[in-house]
């Protein structure tokens, strides 16, 4: 509470001081401290397993990169997870396409001592480019391109004016306006599984199937009973080999 001094002028001149506490109150919210982006390449690699054939030509790869981790220690910001990469390739023998999957995993580092140790990291990861060459037969490597996206929110709190307080003779009056703000109280993060079902054309079907990519489509967001209700699509490009 704080103290303020109140000028009172009565009908006959006379001044009076009132006195008043004012009473606050701490309004808590989520604010953006810092954002930063990186980019970096990672790279393996990788023997062909006993049960695939010899590789002849490499035709490309493709991948999706997957936040596992995101953490503050130490004052350190540390963001880790995996690229989920596939290497197509024309065997020495047969015909058709090879596909081998592999993961690569990934850890970057950034200074985190002006971070306070209560705040919220978001973070996403984007494979920008990855490709595959063969050292030999039996032996590939593979270069990917990532972009890690951070976002930083620390907890703020401002006070307001919630009120007076002071003596009924006193007769203070307290002028009110009411103002609307927005601001992030709560945040969190939601993972869950979609699964469907995708009919291939052609005689034969698909042997295999791999993700090239997939963008969530966001199409609704509604707040019900204190629950927040997302509805959306999941646009999905599929490679598959007969």
């Amino acid at each position: 509470m704080g103290l303020a001094n109140i000028l009172c002028v009565d009908n006959n001149k006379k001044e009076d001081i009132a006195k008043m506490e004012l009473i606050k109150k701490g309004l808590k919210y989520y604010e953006s401290i810092l954002e930063g982006r990186a980019e970096y390449e990672e790279s393996t690699d990788i023997i062909v397993p006993d049960s695939y054939p010899d590789v002849a030509r490499i035709v490309g790869a493709s991948g999706k990169a997957y936040i596992k981790e995101k953490n503050l220690q130490n004052d350190r910001l540390l963001i880790s997870g995996t690229i989920k990469a596939a290497v197509y390739y024309v065997p020495e023998e047969g015909m058709g396409l090879k596909e081998l999957s592999l993961p690569i995993n990934f850890a970057h580092i950034e200074d985190g001592r002006s971070i306070p140790a209560d705040a919220l990291v978001w973070a996403s990861a984007d494979l920008l480019s990855i490709r595959a060459s063969a050292l030999n037969p039996r032996k590939l490597s593979v270069e990917a391109l990532i972009v890690l996206d951070a976002k930083i929110y620390g907890k703020k709190t401002v006070e307001v004016t919630a009120g007076v307080q002071s003596l009924p003779e006193e007769g203070v009056e307290v002028l009110k306006e009411t103002r609307v703000s927005f601001a992030p109280r709560s945040m969190k993060e939601k993972s869950f599984t979609l699964m469907d079902t995708l009919e291939f054309t052609g005689e034969n079907g698909a042997a295999s199937a791999h993700v090239l990519s997939a963008e969530p489509v966001s199409e609704d967001l509604r707040v019900i009973a204190e629950k927040i209700i997302a509805k959306g699509a999941l646009k999905l490009k599929v490679l598959y080999m007969g």
